[in-house]
């Protein structure tokens, strides 16, 4: 009885096929046999490939859903942390230029109170902003980081598929000690035909990675570009990029596959051109496996990179210019604290951002790959518009009210401690030139313990009533001047803060392109941190891309031959989208011509794609094209789901059979 194997068992059923044979059966059965287990074999490796393309787009998926989750909190955060500084600078503003004519001692502390409330909030607002970008920033790598792991498995994959191929053909060399010609045509026949349709299964199932991948690639670009993680300009040139890479392709293929339209050579010579480069395909594939997968193994140490950006973000004077003149000091205590000391007026906006660092791959004379690792942090530095004389006239009108202000607390700060637990007076008169006569008294820590000295040595309850409100009354003077004296130590700091805080912003102003020079050192050496950080990376790259155009080189040689000697499946764009719709099945010479006029057709449609990129001016404009691109190459990804199971479905159609 005659049984279908299912793929699903061809792993565990293949080491039990010769149970079914007899002991003494002739070597063209062995042979037979053999190769059938060499092919359900080879089968069963091209399904569990396609098994794992299948896995890793799903997982790339839920975790590109789940980064731009973190991405869009994160953007929101830092959007309202920066509407929130925004609107608290205005306030503060506001309430600075009232500071300046109120008269009234009381409403100028209530004033100040709000002030440093006003700036408490701006400095959490600071930490919260920068706790955002932090995120991200880490978002960001993250997402490119994914994308690299994605197309380093995808491409492992599609290695698989052809090798799984390849040793599919190879079990039909197996065949060659068949009995009869009669059983030689047959079998020939048979493998011939499962060798195509595996064929056209593995270019389906590569053809659908491809078509993922390109997807994936275009969501990430798109949640990068919706979440301020990229730069229109960068967004761009990703596209444009990747496009350039597949027009580069094209153009190698379509020049290897002219060489075989007027092929005129006998078929025997073509078939062991045939063979000779299925052997060579067979080991640049392993090669380039094999550099892919060490591309995949390098590690990339982004510690002195990490503690560069932090220095950066620490630096006095990057701090100055991208928040707008906000001046940081720390405090006896030694914590940080934010001034805004009014530069916010005369400071021009000026922005930190990142660019991806990119690297270049010459194919040949004319074409190449492109690729980014890393990146690099630069700073849009805004022009001083304003007369520096204005500014100056500012700080120093603004240094001598705040220092009056300092000399008028510092008093009340000495007044309250001695009165406390000093040398306390009380005003008795006046002098002939109306300056104060003071008298020495207790202050309010002696004159409490008398009191309470006094208390305790009362026996009459008129006296015990008497010295008992003293008492309370003397603590409740102690308590206030603590406090007085707690608040008035504030507005020292504080006063004294704001006149540093003052000098040093004015310091930095007037050394404003000194001070752009000095940070931009430290930005190019973060930089070019960052270059040497990659470099093993980089190097491992271009040695994969070595392995890749070689093996693509060889690679499409075998397919043009191929096509010569066998039906060939070829892509169709049947819209003129450059999306290859449908595939039609063809021979020979037929077959190297459509193939051609195919890639042709790609190729004007991605330069045409370039063109309209060039054109787009907003990241609005940038959004929508990459929403449309999606939603086109997603219906295509959906049609190659369509082919792979019509080619799954034919291969099982010719399956090898076996006999129980």
């Amino acid at each position: 009885m005659k049984k279908k194997l299912m793929i699903i068992a061809v792993l565990l059923g293949a080491l039990s096929l010769g149970a079914c044979v007899d002991d003494n059966e002739s070597q063209s059965v062995t042979n037979v046999r053999n190769s059938k287990t060499a092919e359900l074999k080879s089968i069963a490796a091209m399904e569990k490939a396609a098994a794992e393309a299948k896995v890793t787009m799903a997982n790339a998926e839920a975790k590109l859903k789940a980064a731009e989750v973190a991405a869009q909190q994160a953007a929101a955060a830092k959007a309202l942390a920066e509407a929130e500084l925004e609107k608290k600078q205005a306030e503060l503003i506001a309430l600075q230029k009232e500071a300046a004519e109120i008269e009234n001692e009381a409403a100028k502390i209530e004033n100040e109170k709000l002030q440093a409330a006003l700036e408490a909030e701006m400095a959490q607002l600071e930490v919260d902003k920068k706790l955002a970008e932090e995120k991200l920033a880490k978002v960001a790598a993250e997402m490119e980081r994914m994308e690299q792991e994605n197309q380093a498995t995808l491409l492992e994959t599609q290695l698989a598929m052809k090798k799984a191929e390849q040793e599919l053909l190879d079990a039909q060399k197996q065949l060659d000690n068949a009995t009869t010609q009669a059983e030689k045509d047959k079998i020939e026949a048979e493998r011939q035909k499962l060798q195509e349709r595996a064929t056209a299964y593995s270019d389906a199932v590569d053809n659908l990675i491809t078509a993922q991948n390109s997807l994936i690639s275009m969501k990430t670009r798109l949640a990068t570009l919706e979440n301020g993680l990229t730069t229109l300009k960068e967004a761009k040139d990703a596209q444009i990029a990747e496009n350039n890479n597949n027009i580069a392709l094209y153009k190698m293929y379509i020049e290897k596959y002219q060489k075989y339209t007027n092929y005129t050579e006998d078929v025997t010579a073509l078939r062991n051109e045939y063979n000779t480069l299925s052997g060579e395909r067979s080991k640049l594939a392993d090669a380039y496996y094999a550099k892919s997968y060490a591309l995949n193994e390098v590690k990339v140490d982004l510690n002195i990179v990490d503690a560069a950006d932090e220095a950066i973000e620490a630096d006095d004077f990057y701090r100055f210019v991208t928040n707008r003149g906000m001046v940081y000091l720390k405090n006896e205590e030694g914590d940080e604290k934010p001034f805004n000391v009014g530069f916010y007026n005369y400071m021009p906006q000026s922005y930190k951002y990142f660019t991806s660092k990119r690297y270049t791959y010459k194919i040949d004379e004319d074409n190449e790959f492109v690729q980014s690792y890393g990146d690099s942090i630069y700073i849009k530095f805004g022009e001083l518009s304003t007369d520096i004389r204005t500014v100056e006239l500012y700080v120093n009108n603004q240094i001598e009210g705040n220092e009056s202000s300092l000399d008028f607390y510092k008093k009340q700060l000495e007044y309250n401690q001695a009165q406390y637990n000093g040398k306390a007076t009380t005003v008795i008169g006046y002098d002939k030139d109306g300056k104060e006569i003071l008298k020495p008294i207790r202050n309010a820590v002696d004159s409490t313990a008398y009191l309470k000295t006094k208390l305790d040595a009362a026996k009459e309850q008129a006296d015990i009533d008497e010295y008992t409100r003293l008492y309370r009354n003397s603590i409740n003077d102690e308590e206030r001047l603590s406090n007085n004296i707690t608040v008035y130590k504030e507005r020292v700091e504080n006063y004294t803060m704001r006149i540093q805080a003052l000098k040093k912003g004015w310091d930095m102003y007037q050394k404003y392109d000194a001070n752009i020079a000095e940070l931009q050192k430290k930005m190019d050496a973060r930089n070019e941190a960052g270059v040497k950080a990659y470099e093993a990376k980089v190097a491992a790259w271009k040695v994969e891309r070595d392995a890749y155009v070689a093996y693509q080189k060889v690679n499409t040689d075998y397919w043009a031959v191929s096509a010569l000697l066998y039906n060939a499946s070829v892509g169709v764009d049947t819209d003129g989208d450059g999306n290859i719709d449908s595939y039609e099945t063809l021979m020979g010479a037929n077959a190297i011509n459509a193939q051609i006029e195919s890639y042709q057709t790609q190729i004007e449609t991605l330069e045409k794609a370039n063109a309209d990129l060039s054109e787009i001016q907003t990241q609005e404009a940038a959004i929508a094209d990459l929403n449309a691109k999606i939603a086109a190459k997603e219906v295509v990804v959906k049609a190659r789901e369509v082919a792979v199971a019509a080619a799954k479905a034919a291969l099982d159609e010719v399956m090898p059979k076996e006999e129980e």
